[in-house]
């Protein structure tokens, strides 16, 4: 095994890229999903608190560039030919997603003629509050 097969690399970077034209598959020896209604409320809150502690009435989207990120923890995956295997934070970028699939369904469903973006306050907020290190 060469020393760049072994090679860990950290980087911040932001929900959107993550998820963005992005596959993953995990492992067969990773724990099944097993997030309860306890661990989506903290996660729910937690951001929407991290969201609150910024943001002002009438903010643009050009102020909420501005806002401070908020850290998700840590998600280690794994590249080996072509394939991105989560090694860790699988329960909460599964989370993360379904909760992202949840609201544009309900968008969907509740027929906005406004994108979801709109609905989550301000997209680039968003894409910036949630900061990650892979």
């Amino acid at each position: 095994m060469s020393k760049l097969d072994n090679k860990i690399e950290a980087r911040h970077r932001n929900l959107f890229d993550v998820l963005n034209a992005q596959k993953y598959t995990v492992d067969y020896f990773q724990r099944e999903y097993s997030w309860g209604e306890k661990h989506i409320e903290e996660l729910v809150t937690d951001l929407t608190s991290a969201f609150l502690n910024e943001y002002t009435v009438g903010d643009s989207r050009e102020q909420g560039e501005n806002y401070n990120n908020y850290y998700l923890g840590p998600f280690v995956v794994s590249s080996k030919d072509g394939k991105r295997s989560i090694i860790d934070g699988q329960q909460r970028l599964t989370s993360l997603t379904l909760f992202l699939i949840y609201l544009h369904n309900l968008q969907k469903e509740l027929k906005y003629e406004e994108k979801i973006e709109s609905m989550i306050f301000l997209r680039v907020t968003w894409q910036q509050i949630i900061q990650y290190s892979s």
